[in-house]
């Protein structure tokens, strides 16, 4: 396992994860269906194009800015509301195909996974106590590869 310390978003980070099924793909890995097929054409897409680093950044949508600007302060509460460390990293290799990207390392043994949700999935989420599918499915994706414990989910 190889942990990159790097700031995520930038095109250091852009070109570590190129070519790599990510924790964030964990559904669509799991499903093994036509999604797959496409997730992989997208990949060697990516891998095989002179976009440049400003090309992904435009594409990004506003609310995963959002949740990126969100996140440091979120990181912060998680912290004094459980007194845990929080390590930030940037990209995780288990190997040359699979990596993750988890929003922090938490202690030795665990992860934080955090979500920046609008008013109705938030209250969803408080209504059930049910993570999403698909959150789930990354959240266990990142234990797999980081060979962690457990994950905290902070939505």
């Amino acid at each position: 396992m190889i942990i990159h310390y790097m700031q995520q978003q930038t095109p250091e980070w852009i070109e570590v994860k190129k070519l790599k099924f990510t924790a964030s793909h964990a559904s669509t890995i799991l499903t093994c269906d036509k999604g797959l097929n496409t997730l992989i054409e997208e990949m060697l897409a990516e891998y095989y194009s002179s976009g440049t680093y400003e090309d992904y950044q435009h594409g990004q949508r506003e609310h995963q800015q959002g949740g990126n600007e969100y996140e440091e302060k979120a990181r912060s509460i998680y912290q004094l509301e459980t007194g845990n460390t929080v390590e930030q990293v940037g990209f995780i290799e288990l190997n040359d195909n699979v990596g993750c990207s988890p929003d922090g390392l938490v202690n030795d043994d665990g992860l934080i996974e955090i979500k920046n949700h609008n008013d109705v999935v938030f209250l969803r989420l408080v209504e059930t106590g049910k993570i999403d599918k698909k959150y789930y499915n990354q959240m266990q994706y990142q234990m797999y590869v980081t060979g962690r414990k457990w994950c905290d989910y902070f939505g």
